[in-house]
C-alpha cells in the first residue's frame, strides 16, 4: 500500500511542476473563453457600430420609399446595425426616354379619345331628347357610329398602352436591378429591397445580399415593412391614422427563465455561452490528466522502464498509482478553477444574479463527474499506451480518439437547442457522453434527481469493467513492446488471462 502511495505521489509532483499543465489551468481557460466571447463580442460592436445601407428599387410609382424610411425612423432603439435606405433609380438612356416619351403620347391619346367618347355619349343623350324628327335620326346615326369609331380606337389605344406599360417596366425593372446588383457588387450597399406594389399589397417582398449575415440583420427593415403593409390595409378599411397608430404601438417583451431557483431575466450570454465554457473546461479537466497518465505510461515502456517497475511492484498497484495520482492533478486543477470564480463572483466581476448555478452544489457535481470521465478516460488511454508500440502508433491512436471527442463536441449542439428532450435524456446515459451532457443540462434545464443516479452508477459500471480490460492488456503488453500483436491474438490473451 505504501507504494501505491509513493507512485501517486510522485505522478502528481512530477506533473505538477510541468509548465504544461500551468497552461492548461491558466491558459487554457482564457484561450476557450476568449474564443468563444470575442467572435460574439466582434458581431455585436459591428452590428451596434456599422450602418447598414439598403438600397431600396421600386419597379412602380407606389412611392414606398419615404413611408418606409420614416417607419425607420420612428422604430428607435435598434438592436443592431441602424438601418440606412437609399433609393435606387436607374440611369434612363435616350431610347428609355423615349419610349416614356411614347407611353406618354399614348396616355395622352387615350385621355382624349375618353374624353371624346363621353362627348359623344352626351351629345346622343341630347338627340334623344329632340323630338321625332328626320335630323334627330341622322344625327343618332352619324354619331353612333362616332361612338363605335371612338370606342374601337380607345380600346385599342388602351391595349396598345397597357402592352408598351407592361413591356417598359420590364425594361425599368431589369435596369433597375442590374443597376442594384452592380450597387451590391462594389459593396456600396450590403443588400437592396425589390417592392413591387402589386405584390407588396399580398406581402410579398424580395432582399437581395451577396452575404449569408445580412439576411439576419433584417428584423428592423421587416418591422417596418410589416407596420407599413398593415397601415395600408387598414386605411383600406376604413380606419383613421390615429386608431392605426393606436392599435399599431410596439410591446416590450421581458424574458424570464424559470429555474429551481427562482425566476430571473433571460440573457444568452449566461445562459448559453457560460455552460458551453464550463462543459469545454470539463473536456480539459478530464483529457489533461489522461493525456499525462498516456504519455507517462508510453515512455516508460518505450524507455524499458516498466520490467524495472514491475519488478518492485503489482500492476495494479502501478496503475493504481498513476491513476489516482493525476486525478488528484486534475482535481487540482478544477479546484484552482472553482477558486477563481468564486474570487471573480465575490469581487463583481461576475454578475451572481445571472450566474446562480455557479454555487457549491453545482460545483460539486461538476467535481462528481470530472471524476467519472476521467475514469472512463483514463481506462482506455492506459490501454492505447500499452497497445502502442511506437510513439508514432500511440500518436495515431490518440488522433483517432480525438476524432471521436470532436463528434461529441458536435453533439452538445443539440444539448443547446433542446436541453429537456428526450433525444438529450437518452444521450445522457452513454457513459462517454454523460459528463458533457449532465453538465450542460444543469444550468439549462435541470435534470430530474433520478438521472443524477442512473448516470452515476453507468459509468462506475462501466469504468470498471474498462479498468479490468485495461489491467489485462497492460499486464499481457507492458513487457512486449517489440512484438506486434493482431486484435484476436490480444482478445485471446485477454480470456486466458
Amino acid at each position: 500500500m505504501k507504494r501505491f502511495f509513493v507512485i501517486a505521489a510522485w505522478e502528481l509532483l512530477q506533473h505538477l511542476r510541468r509548465r504544461s499543465f500551468m497552461g492548461m489551468t491558466v491558459v487554457m481557460p482564457l484561450v476557450i473563453t476568449a474564443l468563444i466571447l470575442i467572435p460574439l463580442f466582434y458581431y455585436q460592436t459591428t452590428r451596434a457600430g456599422m450602418d447598414l445601407v439598403i438600397g431600396m428599387v421600386e419597379v412602380d410609382t407606389s412611392g414606398y420609399f419615404p413611408k418606409l424610411t420614416e417607419k425607420l425612423i420612428l422604430s428607435g432603439n435598434q438592436q443592431g446595425p441602424l438601418v440606412l435606405l437609399e433609393p435606387i433609380e436607374p440611369d434612363t438612356s435616350l431610347t428609355l426616354l423615349g419610349e416614356f416619351g411614347r407611353m406618354d403620347t399614348l396616355r395622352h391619346q387615350l385621355d382624349s379619345l375618353q374624353e371624346a367618347y363621353n362627348r359623344i355619349k352626351e351629345q346622343r343623350n341630347y338627340y334623344f331628347r329632340q323630338p321625332p324628327s328626320r335630323t334627330r335620326e341622322r344625327n343618332l346615326s352619324r354619331s353612333y357610329d362616332e361612338l363605335l369609331a371612338t370606342r374601337e380606337n380607345r380600346d385599342l389605344t388602351e391595349v396598345t398602352l397597357n402592352r408598351h406599360k407592361t413591356s417598359l417596366d420590364s425594361v425599368w425593372q431589369v435596369n433597375l436591378v442590374g443597376l442594384a446588383d452592380s450597387l451590391l457588387k462594389t459593396k456600396r450597399i450590403a443588400g437592396y429591397v425589390l417592392i413591387n406594389g402589386n405584390t407588396f399589397k399580398d406581402g410579398m417582398v424580395e432582399f437581395h445580399s451577396e452575404q449569408p449575415i445580412n439576411f439576419l440583420r433584417l428584423n428592423p427593415l421587416r418591422n417596418a415593412l410589416q407596420v407599413l403593409l398593415v397601415e395600408e390595409r387598414m386605411a383600406r378599411e376604413g380606419t383613421t391614422v390615429d386608431k392605426i397608430q393606436e392599435l399599431l404601438s410596439p410591446i416590450n417583451i421581458q424574458e424570464m427563465l424559470l429555474e429551481d431557483s427562482g425566476k430571473h431575466e433571460f440573457k444568452f450570454l449566461t445562459t448559453y455561452l457560460t455552460p458551453a465554457v464550463i462543459v469545454l473546461l470539463l473536456f480539459v479537466a478530464v483529457f489533461t490528466p489522461a493525456y499525462f497518465l498516456f504519455s507517462t505510461v508510453s515512455r516508460e515502456k518505450h524507455r524499458r522502464l516498466l520490467p524495472v517497475l514491475l519488478s518492485s511492484v503489482s500492476p495494479a498497484n502501478l496503475i493504481a498509482g498513476k491513476v489516482v495520482g493525476l486525478w488528484l492533478l486534475g482535481a487540482i486543477q478544477v479546484g484552482v478553477w472553482i477558486l477563481i470564480a468564486t474570487l471573480l463572483r465575490a469581487a463583481g466581476f461576475l454578475p451572481a444574479e445571472d450566474l446562480r448555478f455557479l454555487n457549491l452544489t453545482n460545483a460539486g457535481l461538476f467535481f462528481m463527474y470530472y471524476t467519472l470521465g476521467y475514469a472512463l478516460f483514463s481506462a482506455i488511454f492506459i490501454s492505447l499506451a500499452a497497445l502502442s508500440r511506437t510513439r508514432q502508433d500511440g500518436q495515431t491512436l490518440l488522433v483517432m480518439l480525438g476524432a471521436s471527442v470532436v463528434l461529441l463536441i458536435g453533439l452538445m449542439s443539440i444539448a443547446l437547442l433542446a436541453p429537456d428532450s428526450l433525444m438529450v435524456r437518452l444521450l445522457s446515459y452513454v457513459p462517454f457522453l454523460t459528463p458533457a451532457f449532465m453538465i450542460l443540462r444543469i444550468p439549462l434545464a435541470y435534470p430530474p434527481q433520478v438521472d443524477f443516479y442512473v448516470t452515476a452508477v453507468l459509468c462506475v459500471v462501466v469504468a470498471i469493467v474498462l479498468f479490468l480490460v485495461a489491467y489485462r492488456i497492460f499486464r499481457q503488453m507492458a513487457l512486449s513492446d517489440t512484438r506486434e500483436m493482431g486484435i484476436g491474438e490480444i482478445i485471446s490473451e485477454l480470456r486466458g488471462s
